[in-house]
């Protein structure tokens, strides 16, 4: 349960489409704070069995510029708070990491403040992820590693040079063996500093874990769609929503499983 939920946290931080000229907004010392609300519907085949496992997810997180250089940023970032429902095989979960009266809920609070630490290139796109012992006890941390590496940071979004109604354009990143995303973006209004655009795209992943001692292989992509409102100035994201319709397999053990995962993901970020 902790793996998936901070898989899915960190997934979310990280994965979606951004670049990098805002790197020059950002100051020393500065604090970023995240709001998501993530909502996850998963199917799978089991020896003939379908397996549906629903979850709803909200996490505040902050990140921190702890470091600008010519050739890079340093960004410590933690999660704050988390509460989550999951619903699967007819079992309702819920945890909250402010109910103290709750055990698994504490379990859960005392992952929460641990500090993971990003570093980039000079254009924002991630180079390495520095965890602490607690969380890649939780957690596959080279995997998480290897999906950061080459993707841009979250809370950017590179724009074009002059932007009109109707503008248009393309951003791709990542490599096949982890992570492969590609955006189209456009312009839907301009007002006040602000631009809002719609995008659609593919996302293609590939990870191996292990689990148990046994290599765990998965795999899957599908099409992205969502919205999101920019800094036309700092190139910040102020806000978006990003959907996505995946389908792939898992292999374990000698065993191919099938399944299908649709999720939608809300940001907003206070500067």
């Amino acid at each position: 349960m902790k793996l998936r939920i901070v898989l899915l946290s960190a997934a979310f931080i990280l994965s979606n489409a951004l670049l990098a000229q805002g790197i020059k907004s950002l100051t020393k010392g500065q604090k970023i704070v995240q709001l998501q609300n993530n909502t996850m519907n998963m199917k799978m085949e089991v020896m003939g069995q379908e397996m549906e496992q629903k979850m709803s997810m909200n996490t505040t997180g902050e990140l921190s510029i702890a470091e600008l250089k010519e050739d890079g940023v340093k960004i410590e970032m933690k999660q704050t708070k988390m509460k989550m429902h999951t619903s699967v095989m007819g079992q309702e979960i819920d945890l909250d990491t402010d109910n103290p009266d709750d055990e698994k809920s504490k379990q859960l609070a005392s992952s929460l403040n641990k500090i993971i630490t990003v570093l980039t290139d000079k254009n924002s796109l991630i180079t390495d992820m520095q965890l602490d012992e607690q969380t890649k006890a939780l957690m596959n941390s080279n995997l998480v590693a290897g999906m950061a590496v080459g993707q841009p940071l979250s809370f950017l979004l590179m724009l074009p040079e002059k932007l009109a109604l109707n503008s248009a354009w393309k951003i791709s990143y990542g490599t096949d063996s982890t992570i492969k995303a590609v955006y189209n973006y456009t312009v839907t209004s301009i007002d006040n500093g602000l631009v809002n655009l719609a995008f659609t795209g593919s996302m293609n992943m590939s990870t191996t874990t292990q689990t148990n001692g046994m290599s765990v292989v998965m795999k899957m992509n599908g099409p992205i769609n969502g919205t999101a409102t920019v800094n036309t100035k700092t190139f910040f994201v102020v806000k978006r929503t990003t959907t996505m319709d995946m389908k792939g397999n898992t292999e374990v053990a000698g065993q191919t499983i099938p399944f299908g995962m649709k999720a939608t993901t809300e940001e907003k970020y206070n500067y």
